[in-house]
């Protein structure tokens, strides 16, 4: 077997398309056409551009292959569901080979953490996931989240908490990042998110530039902060994406928790989303956060999927 490297542009979209086609099929994620898949792969490259893939040849078969994106300046993200590998007596060799192939490449090009997320997870793919732990796992991959997405399909109804006395709300965008880094900070240090806890101080930092990234699409009338005695004690950010509203962050500093702050936020951005007309929400949680599934459920929220992350670290040079 041969492991060959490719940029976007010189990837046979054909063969690549109809090998993920065929682990989608095999694998219980879906039976798609040539052309919707690569249709997928075109829409996906453009919003996370590939800056390499690998490709495992067997003679002249291709066997499978796994693309990188460089997500921040020093971590890379592995495509979901990567690597797609053919039907296969030594199937494994060939998965374990091109992490492997990946992993020696982010090394060396300055990327010191890998990560990959596994979404929609259900009965249907549950073996193909397993495999993929197991592949992971045998190469000092760690689970850092395991996340159920939750929607609240009607914005009608839903309890109504105000915010308490001596605590007064502002737009998010009016703050500057600093200020909201340093409140965002306190309250995932002491959270139960997680993948907060995997990550380096730098990586915290690249974590949240990206999320608080002001040119993307963020619904600036229900992005909200609490503040106390000009302290920020409290973050709540949405995010548009294609069809729903996405909350992204809803954050309260440990300081100020069982006040009552979350559900305030929450009641003021769902009462600004319904007089948008919004009518999908969705939140991504760690299922080991009970306490926060619980304050969802309450305002109409139900899980409707599952998504696992997991991480890589290279040793110091």
């Amino acid at each position: 077997m041969k492991i060959t490297q490719r940029t976007w542009e010189q990837l046979d979209l054909p063969v690549i398309a109809e090998l993920t086609r065929s682990a989608y099929r095999i694998e219980g994620r879906g039976d798609y056409t040539l052309e919707q898949i690569e249709r997928y792969l075109k829409n996906l490259n453009e919003r996370f551009p590939i800056e390499v893939a690998m490709i495992a040849v067997e003679g002249e078969r291709t066997a499978g292959w796994i693309g990188l994106e460089r997500k921040t300046k020093n971590i890379g993200e592995i495509g979901r569901w990567h690597p797609y590998v053919c039907e296969s007596s030594n199937r494994d060799d060939i998965a374990l080979e091109l992490i492997e192939e990946v992993m020696k490449y982010a090394s060396a090009h300055g990327m010191n953490r890998l990560e990959i997320g596994f979404n929609e997870i259900s009965d249907s793919n549950l073996k193909a996931y397993e495999n993929r732990c197991s592949w992971l796992s045998a190469l000092g991959w760690n689970l850092v989240e395991d996340t159920c997405f939750m929607t609240m399909d009607s914005l009608e109804d839903y309890p109504i908490f105000t915010v308490p006395e001596k605590f007064q709300m502002h737009p998010l965008l009016s703050v500057d990042d600093n200020e909201l880094f340093k409140c965002h900070d306190a309250a995932f240090s002491t959270s139960e998110a997680r993948e907060y806890y995997d990550l380096s101080k730098d990586e915290k930092k690249q974590h949240f530039t990206n999320l608080y990234d002001r040119s993307q699409n963020i619904n600036s009338e229900a992005s909200i902060v609490l503040k106390n005695d000009n302290n920020l004690v409290g973050i709540l950010l949405v995010v548009s994406r294609d069809s729903e509203e996405h909350i992204t962050v809803l954050a309260v500093h440990p300081h100020f928790r069982g006040r009552g702050l979350a559900k305030a936020m929450l009641s003021a951005s769902l009462k600004e989303l319904r007089e948008q007309g919004i009518q999908n929400l969705s939140i991504g949680v760690d299922i080991v956060n009970t306490p926060a599934i619980q304050l969802y459920q309450k305002y109409g929220f139900h899980v409707t999927s599952r998504l696992s992350f997991f991480s890589w670290k290279s040793k110091p040079r």
